[in-house]
């Protein structure tokens, strides 16, 4: 995964995706969608449990529910980039 200076003043992971299963779990809490559980024989198996998913492919997912966020990452072209942005303290 790969650093990145994130919005709003926090540091921000982008992880790219190849084909096949993602290996990840996303769940609406406290108004975003975040990172849930990973299995950790995965490409997801670095990634951030509770983390917020702030973009898929450059889209931003601010004010996005699971569904869209779930359809947004299903539409992208592969390899798909997904920035993780830390949970909201």
């Amino acid at each position: 995964m790969q650093a990145a200076a994130g919005e709003r003043g926090s540091a921000a992971l982008e992880r790219s995706f190849e084909a096949g299963p993602l290996g990840f779990v996303l769940g609406d809490r406290d108004g975003v969608v975040k990172l849930i559980s990973v299995d950790a024989a995965s490409q997801a198996q670095d990634g951030p449990v509770g983390a917020i998913v702030r973009e898929v492919s450059g889209a931003t997912t601010d004010g996005l529910n699971k569904a869209a966020v779930i359809a947004l990452i299903k539409a992208a072209n592969r390899p798909l980039m997904i920035k993780f942005g830390a949970p909201a303290l």
